[in-house]
């Protein structure tokens, strides 16, 4: 059992989110004592090998790594960063056909593994999300579940609800459509409108509806494992790690 009278800040859980919490707090001088109930460290953010191939057993892809919070926090804590390359292209096989991912309308409109029907329907909630987009709407508060067609059929149901983990790793009703929009910085020909209104979104909705696949998304190259390697390397000496803790 624990004890941690001789601690500053006490972290439950060394996933990636306490081990970052822990590695920023204790380059801020702070002693911190991290508490976990499994054996390891990573939370799902693990990988291991299998027939000569690494598999995640959590995230897939890292986004926004230009100049999202993960960036910030390599940038500032980490004293070994990953080598990141670019994610590639999505291929999705569905009743044994393969297909790449479609990213723009022009995409969606010969995407034959979903019904006609269906692809109707997820055009016009893409355009529902531009105009929300360019009304500055905050998309961070929108799920995908908010925009999904009410009377889509079963296979393009499933077929959202398998992209909003694959992607977010949680449920169309906890993702938020912002995490499926381009987060690259794009720069806007006309700052201010008549109306001293400025609208930030205008790349990304171009590059939404014509364009094709994010730009700002990586992985780190030997499994997303090398995250969590290079977070323990990071930590410094101020930091105690505690396995097999389960709080009760």
């Amino acid at each position: 059992m624990s004890t941690t009278e001789n601690y500053d800040v006490v972290v439950v859980g060394a996933g990636i989110s306490g081990l970052l919490s822990a590695l920023a707090l204790s380059k801020e001088g702070k002693k911190v004592l991290i508490l976990e109930k499994e054996g390891y460290i990573g939370g799902v953010c693990r990988s291991y090998q299998y027939q000569g191939y690494t598999v995640d057993t959590g995230p897939h892809i890292i986004t926004r790594l230009d100049s999202g919070p993960l960036k910030v926090l390599m940038d500032k804590y980490f004293d070994f960063v990953p080598y990141f390359v670019p994610f590639g292209r999505y291929f999705l096989r569905i009743n044994g056909q393969v297909k790449q991912f479609p990213w723009s309308v022009k995409d969606w409109m010969t995407f034959d593994l979903l019904p006609v029907e269906d692809r109707s329907l997820l055009m016009k909630a893409i355009f529902d999300i531009a105009y929300m987009i360019q009304t500055g709407a905050d998309m961070t508060q929108v799920s995908i579940q908010d925009i999904t067609p009410k009377s889509l059929s079963p296979v393009s149901v499933a077929f959202l609800d398998y992209l909003s983990y694959f992607m977010l790793g949680t449920g169309p009703g906890n993702a938020p459509v912002s995490r499926f929009i381009d987060r690259k910085k794009y720069k806007v020909e006309r700052p201010k409108e008549d109306n001293g209104l400025t609208f930030p979104y205008v790349g990304r909705v171009y590059n939404m509806l014509v364009g094709g696949r994010p730009t700002d998304q990586y992985y780190p190259r030997g499994g997303v494992q090398k995250i969590v390697d290079a977070l323990r390397y990071s930590l410094p000496k101020n930091v105690d790690i505690h396995l097999n803790e389960e709080l009760v």
